[in-house]
């Protein structure tokens, strides 16, 4: 009895640490998801000279690794929510990463004086049919 105690405490204990590993993973995997599309747009914003990154891009080299950045965001951020240890903190910090980037936009929109709101949700001007 001893022993399938012991062995039963010995597999919770290296389960715990699998998990640990996978969290890890999934956090550091998530992190570089996040940062490559701040650093592609630095390395653009050197191209038109607003910036100091070392290694500068054109948008048109930048265009399919944004796309490419903005694909393994899903997949990052789904795993992130699966295996994080408090699902509904790692929600809340998306719901205000969210809420920063519409603010963002809001003042992007300002700044250029155009309508409020998403862009495809703007009201277009009817045309006519000849």
């Amino acid at each position: 009895m001893a022993v399938a105690r012991s062995g039963g405490a010995r597999f919770r204990r290296e389960q715990t640490a699998r998990w640990e590993q996978r969290r890890l993973a999934v956090y550091a995997d998530h992190a570089r998801t996040l940062k490559r599309t701040p650093t592609l747009t630095y390395r653009v914003a050197v191209h038109f000279g607003n910036d100091r990154h070392p290694h500068l891009l054109s948008p048109e080299e930048a265009a399919p690794q944004l796309a490419e950045a903005a694909l393994a965001r899903d997949p990052s951020r789904e795993a992130l929510l699966m295996l994080g240890r408090d699902p509904a903190a790692w929600q809340a910090l998306m719901e205000r990463q969210r809420a920063g980037r519409a603010g963002y936009y809001t003042a992007v929109r300002d700044d250029l004086a155009l309508p409020p709101g998403h862009s495809a949700r703007w009201q277009l001007p009817s045309v006519r049919q000849p």
